[in-house]
C-alpha cells in the first residue's frame, strides 16, 4: 500500500514539474462554420390576359380595348339610324336617342361575347435561405519545450 501512494505521490509531483517547467500548457478550441442553404419551394402564379378572336386572330392588350370603343361606337351608329326611322318632331328625337342608347349596348355586349380573358397558371420555383453554425474542426493547442505546437483534428 505504501508502495502505490509514493508513485501516486511521485506522478503528481512530475504533473506539477511538467506544468511549472512550461512542457505541457494548452487549450482544445472547437470551431464552428456558417452553413447557407437554399431551401427549394414552389409558388402557382395565375394571370389573365384579355383576349379577342376575330377571324381567328388574337389581339392582346390595348387593340382588344380599342375595338370594345369602336363596337359601342358603331351598334349607337346603327341604332341612331334605325331609332331615327320612327316617330315625329320630339319623338324622333327621343326614338333616335333611345335607339343610340340601345345600339351602344348591343355593339358592347356583343363584343363582350367575343373577348374572352385567357388565365394562365405557371409553377415557380423560389428558395428560402436558412442559415445554421455546425462543428467544423478542433485545435488543441500546447507548449512542447518553449515552441507552440498545434494539431488539427475532428470528434
Amino acid at each position: 500500500m505504501l508502495k502505490i501512494i509514493s508513485i501516486f505521490i511521485v506522478l503528481i509531483l512530475m504533473a506539477c514539474n511538467a506544468f511549472s517547467q512550461g512542457y505541457i500548457n494548452g487549450a482544445i478550441t472547437d470551431h464552428y462554420k456558417t452553413v447557407t442553404k437554399k431551401i427549394p419551394y414552389q409558388v402557382k402564379v395565375c394571370s389573365e390576359t384579355p383576349v379577342y378572336s376575330r377571324n381567328e386572330g388574337i389581339f392582346y392588350g390595348p387593340t382588344s380595348a380599342l375595338r370594345g370603343e369602336l363596337a359601342a361606337i358603331s351598334g349607337a351608329a346603327a341604332g341612331g339610324i334605325i331609332g331615327h326611322q320612327f316617330g315625329r318632331g320630339w319623338g324622333r328625337n327621343a326614338a333616335t336617342t333611345a335607339g343610340a342608347f340601345i345600339g351602344s349596348n348591343v355593339g358592347h355586349q356583343i363584343y363582350q361575347d367575343r373577348r374572352n380573358s385567357v388565365k394562365t397558371c405557371t409553377v415557380e420555383t423560389h428558395y428560402k435561405t436558412v442559415s445554421e453554425k455546425v462543428y467544423s474542426h478542433s485545435t488543441a493547442t500546447f507548449y512542447e519545450k518553449g515552441r507552440q505546437r498545434t494539431l488539427t483534428f475532428k470528434k
